[in-house]
């Protein structure tokens, strides 16, 4: 299975739907929903459940706030120069 690549809990955690349940069960009691919303309601906090929890299972977390392992003068002296470039030095260096 491919991992999905997501910014780290440490730079923007992501909240579990504790509260969202115990909320959505609170309003249906108070409100006295009926038994058909609440087998709605119920169905779709499982399934919220469930991919909050297989999201720890196929997803990577990356550190956005880390440097970077190369600096920005080398990943611009890495790229291959052109040929105009090349022979641009070559002429230049006749000429001295």
């Amino acid at each position: 299975m491919e991992l999905k690549n997501v910014i780290s809990k440490k730079n923007l955690p992501t909240r579990s739907p504790i509260l969202a349940t115990v909320v959505y069960v609170l309003a249906m009691d108070y409100w006295n929903a009926p038994q058909w919303f609440w087998g709605a309601i119920v169905l779709i906090m499982v399934f919220i459940w469930i991919v909050w929890a297989v999201s720890f299972f196929t997803e990577k977390e990356i550190d956005i706030m880390t440097k970077p392992t190369r600096s920005f003068d080398d990943a611009i002296n890495t790229k291959k120069k052109s040929i105009y470039q090349e022979r641009l030095k070559e002429v230049i260096k006749e000429k001295q």
